[in-house]
């Protein structure tokens, strides 16, 4: 199924994986909005909109994981994908507990997340 313009926003703080996520999505047919820490995420959000957020978990100034709480925090129920270079149960455990929607590994297989963004924006599935 084709993404149709769905918004995405990317919170990731290396520039060059953030541009090359970014290139990646838009690629696949996603509008894309990229953002450094998760507090420029949220003002993304929260002036633009999204139908879903992926997000690095270690950031300065905000964390995707504090992103991720604040938007719960304030009744937000939009899909989130954690990015982590860490596949561990500690942060699945964590991911699961903020209510996140999956735990992406880096490094990831393009066709890998295409498939998991085809499956939460079709099919809204948790983590």
């Amino acid at each position: 199924m084709e993404p149709l313009g769905k918004r995405l926003i990317i919170a990731e703080d290396a520039p060059a994986e953030r541009d090359v996520l970014a290139k990646t999505l838009e690629y696949l047919g996603y509008r894309v909005s990229a953002a450094e820490n998760g507090r420029e995420a949220l003002d993304l959000f929260n002036t633009h909109g999204a139908d879903l957020i992926i997000s690095d978990i270690q950031m300065p100034e905000m964390s995707g994981l504090e992103l991720l709480r604040t938007l719960r925090e304030q009744g937000h129920e939009i899909p989130f994908i954690i990015l982590t270079g860490f596949d561990t149960s500690e942060a699945r455990n964590t991911a699961s507990s903020y209510r996140a929607t999956a735990l992406l590994v880096k490094p990831f297989r393009v066709l890998h997340l295409r498939s998991l963004l085809e499956s939460i924006l079709n099919h809204r599935t948790e983590l």
